[in-house]
């Protein structure tokens, strides 16, 4: 009974010290937010043409796009967090170099987590790396930011047009991108040579045809926006058209093999994949899962 009574006075003894611990910490992540702060303004002084306060946005221009960071929606963040939905900083608005547009793209750009950077530290960083646009695309975690610069171009000869030339010449497929025709030209397996390509304004996302030995091209889908769902990224399909048509025989890829049009098609110039798809058929005969005559009409 001593000892409990005297635990409880070496507790309540201590809350003091607590008290003091814990309005130690909310003061020193104040003063990081305002040096972080002075940090953020001193890049908006040293960038006046390239940073600064919109009426509702904070703007800045970058090398290959133009940036919108909505203020209400920060300041609501930085105000109190605890009322706000979701995580990490809002999302950007993306626009083209020389104007404005109503229907803009968005990209989610998040850097690293890092519980020790105060949020001023956060927001710089991103403004910092919207201004330095062209490393921030070939940075391998920055999918969403290049999906929203491709959106808003497409892959025709643009501001991002020498930028989308560096970044395949880094990927380990073989591609080759001509700017000029609006296309990417995808090294597969057996022969096959695929082809992305983005310049038909009826088309939401990228058309793909194949070739074989600089023959003709076959046109698979018109529209991945389409056919392939929510597999829409384009490095995610270079990399699967890459490892294509051998990986479609196994059903080892995300391409669209068991079913859709997409399927078919390449299997009319593929035979193993009519091979594959027939034997798929027969083991599965409750449902008409494809109509394989189509494959040899």
């Amino acid at each position: 009974m001593i000892k409990m009574r005297m635990r409880q006075e070496e507790w309540k003894e201590g809350r003091a010290e607590r008290m003091d611990t814990f309005v130690r910490m909310i003061e020193s992540s104040l003063e990081k937010n305002r040096v972080g702060l002075e940090f953020l303004s001193g890049i908006m002084r040293e960038n006046p043409e390239r940073v600064r306060i919109g009426r509702e946005n904070i703007l800045i221009m970058g090398n290959l796009a133009s940036y919108c960071i909505p203020l209400e929606e920060l300041v609501e963040i930085f105000n109190n967090p605890f009322t706000t939905s979701g995580h990490g900083m809002p999302s950007v608005e993306v626009h083209p170099k020389w104007k404005w547009l109503r229907n803009h793209t968005n990209a989610c750009i998040q850097s690293h987590p890092d519980r020790e950077k105060p949020a001023m530290d956060s927001l710089a960083a991103l403004i910092l790396s919207l201004l330095d646009d062209r490393n921030l695309y070939m940075q391998e975690t920055q999918e969403p930011f290049r999906g929203a610069l491709l959106a808003l171009y497409g892959i025709v000869e643009s501001p991002i047009s020498d930028t989308i030339l560096e970044y395949v010449k880094r990927m380990p497929q073989e591609v080759i991108y001509d700017r000029f025709e609006g296309a990417l030209h995808i090294k597969g397996t057996h022969g096959f040579v695929w082809h992305l390509e983005s310049c038909d304004p009826e088309v939401k996302s990228y058309t793909i045809s194949s070739s074989f030995r600089g023959g003709p091209r076959r046109i698979h889908t018109e529209d991945t926006w389409d056919e392939f769902a929510s597999c829409k990224d384009i490095d995610w399909m270079i990399r699967e058209l890459a490892k294509a048509p051998n990986s479609m025989l196994n059903n080892e890829t995300r391409l669209p093999v068991r079913t859709g049009n997409f399927a078919l098609s390449v299997a009319k110039h593929f035979a193993p994949l009519r091979r594959a798809l027939s034997e798929f058929e027969t083991e599965n005969s409750d449902g008409d899962v494809f109509e394989l005559g189509d494959l040899f009409g």
